[in-house]
């Protein structure tokens, strides 16, 4: 009968698609094969986390993927952050590196459902194919996952605390950091208007003993933490640096977490909630070569926003004494920077001033530019980046080389501070807008940016900001903007003492 009919829909010109399933391929192994034990293992790990709960809103989260017993406790501590929040998800993006098939590249799922003991997870063919749409480069390869335990670890949490919800399986092969940065714009720019999920799937150090994973391991998760994907990547080229017999890796599955990180920036989410640690040797008692477990939530911290353009930027409400503490900060750290003296680290009790920003800081005497260094980079709590930033400017700005401000000058300098938004790439200079728009060059290894207030003060125009920038900043052509310098435009919150 079954035959018949599949006859006849043939033949009233009905097209008929047999759904292409991604069998389980660790049930059994990894983690329980029935339904039942799985469920109430699931559900106990979940009911028995104490996860250190964000202040933001959840767009990603880092879990680890080896077996339920072993990493099952950290990994539930992100998923019952999730599972609290009141917050459907359209979609979850999974990302792991293999760890069973060698390719170069990145694969994203070519199944339709990913079958595991508790039931069918729908693979969203729309989000897929507005991923590729944007990052061609993306391969089909059933190869790729279909023994991969690495995804599957966490579509058995995704399935307990996201009935329903479709997922988006990558799997990465060799990828560079450049592929990471590629692959984090096409995700963001596919998932725009979503509410999407991103987990990246990845252990900690492997093979070391005890104590030499714990340190390991802490070096790993402090530059997690402060989003430093370049070092990252370097140790996961070369684990030799942290020096620890039996290392072999520091970090398996490290493009994932680097496409991860960058694209949760891009959605300007800017903080990481690290999760308790624990590794193998805690649930086992072999100490002598063990296996890490990590896991963080990436999430956005609490603060107003103003429009800013196409893209918004957070406007953090600093209270007169989170305002007063960063400029004693800022001249503390002066004066011990022209004193040739380390600064202590100073105490810092505010909220505000722990939230991650891009920051430079400006020096002036009666008007006149003294000194202006910062960072894009919002890696690190914004004390520091004022920190640092203020005795650079102080101390290492080239252009005050010949005439260096003094501690006698100090009591004439005025502070100002401003806190960066995320740097867009623009095609069109049209989009700057003179006063809003700070404005960044780069072309041949050389670059430049001038803040948002420059161009006002100095009574330039677009075209005249432009060829400034790049002619006296970037020290390339006035009129590269024009040939093949890329310019990216960002906004900035001011702090001034006089405020």
């Amino acid at each position: 009968m079954k035959g018949r009919l599949i006859v006849f829909l043939v033949f009233l010109g009905i097209s008929i698609h047999a759904q292409d399933i991604r069998e389980p391929a660790v049930a059994g192994t990894f983690y329980p094969a029935s339904p039942n034990q799985l469920h109430a293992k699931l559900e106990s790990l979940i009911k028995t986390a104490k996860p250190i709960l964000p202040t933001g809103d959840i767009i990603g989260i880092w879990a680890p993927h080896a077996g339920l017993e072993y990493s099952g406790a950290v990994a539930a501590h992100v998923y019952s952050a999730v599972k609290d929040i009141d917050r459907e998800f359209d979609a979850v993006v999974i990302l792991a590196s293999s760890h069973s098939h060698a390719f170069v590249g990145a694969s994203i799922s070519p199944y339709d459902l990913c079958r595991t003991p508790q039931g069918d997870i729908p693979v969203d063919q729309k989000l897929i194919t507005a991923i590729r749409d944007e990052y061609p480069a993306m391969i089909y390869s059933k190869t790729a996952h279909k023994d991969e335990h690495v995804v599957e670890m966490q579509m058995i949490f995704v399935q307990h605390i996201l009935p329903a919800t479709p997922i988006v399986p990558i799997v990465l092969g060799r990828f560079s950091d450049n592929d990471a940065k590629k692959l984090a714009k096409s995700i963001w720019r596919a998932t725009k208007g979503l509410k999407v999920l991103l987990i990246a799937s990845s252990d900690l150090s492997h093979y070391p003993a005890y104590d030499d994973a714990v340190r390991s391991d802490n070096i790993v998760m402090a530059a997690i933490e402060k989003m430093d994907y370049f070092r990252l990547n370097r140790l996961n080229d070369n684990p030799g640096l942290l020096k620890m017999e039996n290392l072999n890796c520091a970090i398996c599955s490290w493009p994932a977490l680097n496409v991860v990180m960058r694209t949760a920036q891009l959605f300007s989410m800017d903080n990481v909630v690290l999760q308790p640690y624990q590794n193998s040797g805690d649930v086992s008692g072999d100490r002598s070569r063990v296996v890490g477990y990590g896991a963080a939530l990436f999430c956005k911290s609490k603060a107003d926003k103003i429009q800013t353009g196409d893209s918004e930027m957070d406007y953090i409400q600093f209270s007169a004494e989170e305002k007063n503490r960063l400029f004693e900060i800022a001249r503390a750290s002066i004066i011990y920077g022209l004193e040739d003296k380390k600064m202590p680290i100073p105490e810092i009790i505010q909220d505000n001033l722990r939230l991650k920003r891009g920051v430079f800081v400006t020096l002036t005497n009666k008007g006149a530019l003294r000194g202006c260094i910062g960072t894009f980079e919002a890696r690190y709590p914004i004390w520091q980046a004022v920190k640092e930033m203020a005795e650079s400017a102080a101390t290492k700005d080239y252009r005050f080389a010949y005439n260096p401000i003094t501690v006698n000058e100090l009591s004439k300098i005025d502070i100002k501070i401003s806190i960066l938004s995320e740097r867009r790439q623009i095609d069109d200079i049209e989009e700057i807008e003179v006063g809003k728009h700070g404005v960044w060059v780069e072309m041949d290894g050389r670059g430049g940016t001038y803040l948002p207030e420059v161009a006002v003060e100095q009574g330039w125009n677009r075209i005249e900001m432009l060829e400034h920038l790049c002619g006296e900043k970037a020290g390339l052509s006035p009129d590269a903007y024009k040939t093949g310098a890329r310019i990216y435009i960002y906004t900035s919150q001011i702090l001034s003492e006089e405020e």
